[in-house]
């Protein structure tokens, strides 16, 4: 609610206003609130992963998510323009992504099954964009419910 009358900001909580701003501060107030008003929402889709560093923080909608890796002690997430690093563990990540878009396909590989159009008799799974990458044999009763859980779903 955007007012030059403060007593109206009042009675507009009643029509679950998310917040009000002076006019005069308009300027300063609207870009705060808008991107608050922003996170809120994608927080209540929980479709995207959050990424904090020392100097900023990298939002990324899971749909961009190709797969994720173990280097060292970074885990590397794989997206169609670029590599981001995070300190978190696969596991850690693993729980907070919770969707059944994802499956290990080994210790040290998520793949996000969207991306994923083969698998071959000697364990390799080509993704959408040729990369190819090992199935770990402990893992594949995993990728193949995944495979099927996902697909099922969105045919039906």
């Amino acid at each position: 609610l955007v007012t030059s009358h403060p007593d109206y900001a009042i009675n507009g909580y009643q029509y679950k206003i998310y917040d009000y701003i002076m006019k005069p501060t308009l300027f300063i107030r609207l870009w705060p609130i808008l991107r608050s008003i922003h996170d809120e929402r994608l927080q209540e889709i929980g479709r995207y992963y959050k990424i904090y560093t020392d100097n900023k923080i990298d939002i990324i909608d899971y749909e961009d998510i190709i797969y994720i890796y173990k280097d060292d002690k970074y885990s590397i997430f794989v997206l169609p323009d670029r590599a981001a690093p995070h300190k978190d563990s696969l596991d850690a990540i693993f729980k907070e992504l919770n969707s059944d878009e994802f499956v290990f396909i080994s210790r040290s590989y998520i793949l996000n099954i969207k991306y994923f159009r083969s698998l071959s008799s000697n364990k390799e799974i080509v993704l959408k964009n040729g990369t190819v990458l090992t199935l770990s044999k402990t893992y594949i009763d995993d990728l193949r419910m995944t495979v099927h859980r996902y697909y099922h779903d969105r045919l039906h």
